[in-house]
């Protein structure tokens, strides 16, 4: 009989450990749960400057003036406004997994810590911090360590640390730069000039609405 008693208080306090352990913080129980919303609290269209930055020093500023997106710097350029909107309505709707680690060495071997991160994401909205994201190391394709600033929970999300260059002609709006070739008069590269006139052929010009240049190449001091 008492070796009965024993067997079951023995259960008994095993059965305490297992319930208490679930109720401990960083159990799956717990991860599932915070793992369940969105990891940055911000309205998308609030945000008015995204700076990002990278290894190395490397960081690019994107603001909004006038509603239109720029790349800010010494000689500020347009920036590609669909590609930061698509951007930050994935961050908005970004959600992560379970916790892989809380502590300082966590930080530090994801890559996620203060000073020393792949990505650090700042979006602000005047001079006011809406949210601030590290990306740290990547576990597998299109993944990556990240977490959010303030807090000690380093977790996996879906996120590409080539989605989010640090470079600023990576976000410059290449539509600008692109010139109707009809209002291309000459290209001069190191010393050769190439000019176009109008082909003269009287009929080829009936066909057209507009006469199809010919080019001529010729000395760029001739």
């Amino acid at each position: 009989m008492r070796k009965r008693i024993q067997i079951l208080a023995l259960l008994l306090v095993v059965q305490l450990l297992l319930a208490a352990g679930l109720l401990l913080p960083g159990t799956p129980l717990d991860r599932s749960a915070s793992a369940s919303g969105p990891l940055l609290r911000f309205e998308a269209s609030a945000v008015d400057r995204l700076t990002i930055e990278g290894p190395a020093e490397a960081s690019v500023t994107l603001a909004r003036r006038d509603g239109q997106w720029q790349v800010e710097g010494d000689d500020p350029f347009p920036a590609d406004g669909k590609r930061i909107e698509e951007l930050l309505e994935r961050l908005a709707k970004l959600h992560g997994g379970d916790i892989v680690g809380t502590t300082d060495a966590a930080r530090a071997r994801f890559k996620v810590d203060d000073g020393s991160f792949e990505r650090r994401i700042t979006l602000a909205a005047g001079n006011r911090t809406l949210a601030t994201l590290y990306g740290g190391t990547s576990p597998a394709l299109r993944r990556l360590h990240v977490r959010v600033g303030g807090e000690d929970e380093i977790r996996v999300a879906e996120l590409a640390a080539y989605d989010i260059p640090v470079q600023a002609k990576d976000w410059r709006d290449a539509k600008v730069l692109a010139i109707p070739k009809d209002e291309i008069a000459a290209i001069e590269i190191d010393g050769l000039r190439i000019e176009r006139s109008p082909r003269a052929d009287a009929d080829e010009a009936k066909e057209a609405d507009e006469a199809t240049p010919a080019w001529t190449a010729a000395g760029a001091d001739d």
